[in-house]
């Protein structure tokens, strides 16, 4: 049985939120590689950072229990006016 996790990081609006958050990113990437289920994957979903988009590509691209999906900001969806 194959188990999907979900990552949802939240860098609210409060004082430091927004610092260290490239190595937040890996920690939390790294956590999940690190455990011992081999049987689960994770999906990360960047809403256009660029720096989320950096980092997958540097660090994790060839890992195959990682899957990657690059929403597009820019281009309106289906739940727009």
């Amino acid at each position: 049985m194959k188990i999907s996790y979900i990552m949802q990081v939240y860098l609210g609006e409060y004082p430091g939120s927004r610092s260290d958050s490239d190595k937040k990113f890996l920690r939390a990437v790294k956590s999940f590689i690190n455990q011992t289920d081999k049987d689960s994957e994770l999906v990360i979903v960047s809403d256009s950072c660029e720096i989320t988009h950096k980092l997958y590509y540097d660090n994790f691209k060839d890992n195959t229990r990682i899957k990657y999906v690059y929403v597009d900001k820019d281009v309106p969806n289906m739940y727009d006016g």
